[in-house]
């Protein structure tokens, strides 16, 4: 037992220097040489590989939680998924029925290409700037909103719809006592 609270010791202090020397680098803009960056980066690397020689690496095994995500992708991935899409009210403590929709909410914060690229891929002190998306904008990485392929009932065509609440989608309809309103989803069930 002791051997253990040794090495949460040791990880903890290693945590509080990497944490320190990332707020002196911070305070004192270590970015403008070039010299003390290749120091502080040697620093950080030492510390880096003190804590993996002191901790090692998890004893993982069976990858359950790989496997679980790789199923997720699957199920996602399938072509005519149909969800029933809802928004949470913290007010009421149910949720509203939106639509019924194929796959899941993408974020609208989702990227189709890489947002970022090297500036100057020749030289080895490249700098990172954003990119543009495919359709020439540069989107915020963090919006809250969502994008849903509704799905019309009547017409039988699916449309994306912006939406930016949190929306949430299950592949079932949810039962009526927690929902706000029932009598949307009602021409939805079998």
């Amino acid at each position: 037992m002791k051997f253990k609270s040794k090495r949460v010791y040791t990880v903890a202090i290693v945590i509080a220097l990497l944490a320190l020397v990332f707020v002196v680098c911070s305070a004192e803009s270590c970015g403008n040489s070039s010299a003390s960056d290749s120091k502080m980066n040697d620093a950080q690397e030492q510390l880096a590989q003190q804590a993996n020689d002191a901790v090692g690496m998890p004893a993982i095994t069976r990858f359950q939680v790989k496997r679980s995500l790789k199923a997720i992708y699957e199920l996602c991935d399938q072509a005519h998924l149909v969800t029933y899409t809802y928004i949470f009210s913290p007010m009421t403590g149910k949720f509203t029925f939106v639509c019924q929709s194929m796959g899941y909410p993408i974020p609208y914060s989702t990227e189709y290409t890489n947002p970022d690229k090297l500036a100057n891929k020749a030289h080895w002190e490249s700098s990172v700037v954003a990119q543009m998306d495919p359709d020439g904008l540069f989107h915020s990485p963090s919006s809250e909103a969502t994008w849903i392929l509704r799905s019309d009932p009547v017409s039988k065509t699916v449309s994306p719809w912006y939406c930016e609440e949190r929306a949430e989608a299950f592949e079932y309809l949810l039962d009526d006592s927690l929902v706000n309103n029932p009598e949307l989803q009602a021409p939805y069930k079998k």
